[in-house]
């Protein structure tokens, strides 16, 4: 009862306006002399004064001994944003009035940078008494709490305070190499600041996210990038990037499954499609236990494949959704499995669909499957009317796996070579030539191979041609010699096709001979290329602020590798600016020093 009285009569009398004041780095005592005279209007002018006047003597709550200590936490803007009791005065309404009276205060100066705690917020502790000095400013401070350099990164860059963020990231450094954990930290945060509320100019989204499909972007910070994208074609961009990494595919499967179904089915569409399978217990345990009907179905593949035969069962159950909208999900399931008992199935459903994208999902999926016959099948299916039909029996041919392989290939490359010279789908012809490329490179001992192989690279059309070029196998030695060759045609995206093939092989002597030349390249795309044969950190450095995004990144890798404390010095000025222009620029070189992260 005491406490209601006390503090309704508190905040019937107490001001709702002050006046704000902000310094430019105010020391601990500066900001509580800024505090003290809210605090003592608070306490002695309403609560002290008011008890004294209401309250008897002899009431409990004045009691001249009572004492208590409360926390305020305030936000960088100078909210309070909670108060706590971390010393009791042994009287509940004495404890709770307190409480009340620091809650209410508003109007306070934000706080400066140095006061702010690793949790995004300034700690102020204030000793408030019945006897006088009711609050003095003796009884009051301000403590820091310190978290460890990545939960500290997080609440800064959260909160909006890089500079200090920046200050934490710097205590992890040993010899030019900072914390991994930490640096991801870093970078994922900052990253999301290009999101809502931070904007960019409508130009540098382009830049920006070709820079967020660098082929050595550390997970932690493709996953959560990946959850910022909303648009989906930019979101398949990022997947395929992501394909070479089996880790990267699981990583955005597991993270996926929490919020799109879609985007779920498509990165696990890509690890099934692996010969090998990583992390299947992943896929078997959380794919099997989501909320989704696709997502399970595709699931169930793993244990298919990994069984040692084929139940009846199963087979009943996949057939059984042949109709209707799981008709697709049970084709894929059925290839994925890459069981041979689906043959017949897949088969007959192919021999009565008439839908041409459905006719396409059964030969993808009997390409899948480990079965003679399926090879055969997939020959036949390269002289089907429909165009996505055709597509689908290249790419299940390139893909089969099952026996006679190496026989159906042959059998298969003259009939695929024929779809080179002649189909009226321009993209069919493409497909066509990079799979005579792939099922030909993979024994070029063979005579008939050889012949292919040949054949098809005296195609004259640039699109028929990169596409063969994506195709080479840069560790076979006579396609390595080819894109070697490449290098030097007329044609700058051939050129450029031929060296992001040989980034494969990037060690490799013949390949850092063919590409060092272009380091002094007019063509700056050529210069990116060149950028790991540089010699020294000040040729790598030379021009690093006129490059693109994506190559400045790897020009900063390699920086990161000979000397990281450059590339920190200059990332510093950016960062500390806070401008999004700067921040975006500071990307590259923070990206960079993952290549010796420790």
């Amino acid at each position: 009862m005491i406490r209601f009285v006390i503090s309704i009569l508190f905040l019937l009398n107490l001001h709702a306006t002050t006046a704000s004041a902000q310094t430019a780095r105010p020391a601990e005592g500066q900001y509580l002399a800024q505090l003290e005279p809210r605090v003592r209007f608070v306490w002695d002018e309403s609560v002290i004064l008011h008890a004294s006047l209401l309250l008897k003597p002899n009431e409990a709550f004045n009691a001249p001994s009572l004492k208590v200590s409360v926390e305020l936490m305030l936000a960088t803007d100078g909210r309070i944003t909670n108060a706590s009791v971390v010393a009791s005065s042994g009287n509940d309404s004495f404890d709770h009035t307190a409480l009340d009276a620091v809650l209410g205060i508003t109007g306070l100066p934000s706080p400066p940078v140095d006061l702010v705690s690793d949790d995004g917020l300034v700690h102020v502790f204030w000793t408030l008494s019945r006897s006088e000095p009711f609050s003095g400013i003796k009884g009051a401070s301000v403590r820091y709490v310190r978290f460890t350099p990545e939960n500290a990164i997080a609440r800064y860059l959260q909160n909006g305070l890089i500079a200090p963020a920046w200050k934490r990231l710097l205590e992890t450094e040993q010899g030019g190499a900072l914390s991994r954990t930490s640096l991801e930290i870093f970078i994922h945060n900052m990253l999301l600041r290009f999101y809502p509320p931070l904007t960019l100019p409508a130009e540098a989204h382009g830049p920006l996210t070709s820079l967020l499909r660098w082929e050595s972007l550390p997970i932690p910070v493709l996953v959560a990038y990946s959850r910022a994208v909303s648009d989906e074609k930019d979101f398949a961009g990022l997947l395929a990037a992501a394909a070479p990494r089996p880790e990267a595919l699981c990583a955005l499967f597991e993270d996926t499954l929490v919020y799109s179904e879609k985007r779920t089915v498509q990165a696990l569409q890509a690890l099934l499609e692996r010969a090998d399978l990583p992390c299947a217990k992943a896929i078997t345990e959380k794919g099997g236990a989501s909320n989704w009907a696709s997502v399970r179905l595709l699931s169930s593949a793993v244990a298919l494949r990994e069984a040692a035969t084929l139940a009846d069962a199963d087979r009943q159950a996949l057939i059984g959704k042949a109709a209707g909208a799981e008709l697709v999900f049970a084709v894929r399931t059925m290839g994925y499995s890459r069981k041979a008992g689906f043959y017949d199935t897949l088969n007959g459903l192919l021999a009565k669909e008439t839908d041409a994208v459905v006719q396409a999902e059964l030969v993808r999926a009997i390409g899948h499957l480990e079965h003679s016959p399926a090879g055969l099948r997939m020959i036949s299916a390269l002289k089907h009317k429909q165009a996505a039909v055709r597509k689908a029996a290249i790419a299940g041919l390139v893909a089969f796996q099952g026996p006679d392989r190496d026989k159906h290939a042959k059998v298969g490359i003259w009939d695929i070579h024929k779809l080179v010279k002649a189909d009226p789908d321009p993209e069919v012809r493409r497909l066509a030539a990079a799979a005579v490329v792939t099922l030909t490179a993979r024994d070029l001992k063979v005579e008939n191979n050889k012949h292919y192989f040949a054949l098809v690279l005296r195609e004259k059309d640039p699109a028929i041609v990169e596409s063969m070029i994506d195709a080479l196998p840069p560790e076979v030695d006579q396609a390595k010699k080819k894109l070697i060759a490449f290098l030097a045609d007329p044609a700058p995206e051939l050129r450029l096709a031929a060296a992001r093939r040989l980034r494969l092989v990037r060690q490799d002597a013949e390949v850092e001979a063919a590409l060092k030349p272009w380091f002094n390249a007019s063509d700056e795309r050529q210069r990116y290329f060149a950028l790991g044969y540089a010699a020294t950190v000040a040729e790598l450095t030379m021009g690093l602020d006129k490059l693109p995004l994506l190559a400045r990144t790897e020009s900063a890798w390699h920086i990161a590798r000979r000397d990281g404390n450059w590339l920190i010095k200059a990332a510093e000025p950016l960062v500390a600016s806070g401008k999004p222009a700067d921040l975006l620029n500071a990307l590259p070189l923070l990206l960079g020093l993952t290549a010796n992260a420790r």
